[in-house]
């Protein structure tokens, strides 16, 4: 489909009750349609990060940047994700009970990339769902950003990650992000003076249209993939049914 038929396809299945992690992909969603909780990391990670840097200057600007963003909430509503009175939690666990089965959609935004075990959180965040409901994610496209001099990951290598239950701690792609984020292409190196080359500050794995189309195909049903490419962004949309597929049978220390 084209960009405007995937717009209007994304919009009439977005709505309702939205678990949303991350960015907001407003060019892409009708909020009047929904009704939105926000989440995040216990980490503090993807895009509401604490300055690991404590000294009382960082610390006044994020109070003053969080107090600026609760005020662009009140104005303009669940266009603007709320950096207060967020629901706290890791979605490479479990979602609590509570959370689970009671969404009518997901919307993550710049969060995939950065997850040491891609397929563990996909799954999670599938928890969250109604057996109808919808997902729809934003993924950077690696050739358009600081990820560019770095190789596209292998589905295969996130399979394996997946199966060995690879956890938060895991080192594997630091110096590869290190090398193509901070020498060479140098976007990254003013943000890692004050946070660290570690999770949740780097990008864990690339993507581009075959890897996320074959990655989500593997495990989903009715998977749509859209590259928007834009003055402002390059990014991978996908969006896909609540429904997983009967033969996804990785074997992993998880029964899904």
């Amino acid at each position: 489909m084209n960009k405007l038929e995937f717009i209007k396809f994304i919009k009439s299945n977005i709505k309702g009750n939205v678990a949303r992690i991350g960015g907001t992909v407003n060019q892409y969603i009708d909020y009047d349609l929904c009704k939105v909780v926000d989440f995040n990391l216990a980490d503090g990670g993807y895009g509401q990060a604490t300055a690991i840097n404590r000294n009382i200057i960082n610390r006044i600007i994020y109070k003053l940047k969080g107090v600026r963003k609760e005020l662009l909430y009140l104005r303009y509503g669940e266009k603007i994700p709320r950096p207060f009175r967020m629901v706290i939690h890791d979605f490479h666990l479990e979602p609590p009970v509570k959370y689970q089965n009671k969404f009518d959609c997901v919307i993550s935004s710049n969060v995939i990339e950065h997850s040491p075990n891609p397929i563990k959180l996909l799954l999670n965040l599938s928890k969250l769902l109604n057996e109808n409901g919808w997902i729809f994610h934003a993924i950077p496209s690696a050739k358009h950003c600081y990820d560019k001099y770095r190789n596209i990951s292998n589905v295969e290598h996130m399979i394996e990650d997946y199966k060995n239950d690879t956890d938060l701690n895991d080192q594997t792609h630091i110096k590869d992000y290190y090398n193509s984020a901070v020498l060479k292409d140098g976007y990254q190196k003013g943000f890692h003076e004050i946070y660290p080359v570690t999770y949740p500050y780097i990008h864990q794995h690339t993507f581009d249209l075959k890897n996320v189309n074959d990655l989500f195909s593997s495990i989903f049903q009715d998977v749509n993939v859209y590259l928007d490419q834009t003055e402002e962004w390059n990014d991978i949309f996908v969006i896909y049914k609540n429904k997983i597929r009967d033969e996804f049978s990785y074997d992993s220390n998880e029964n899904y």
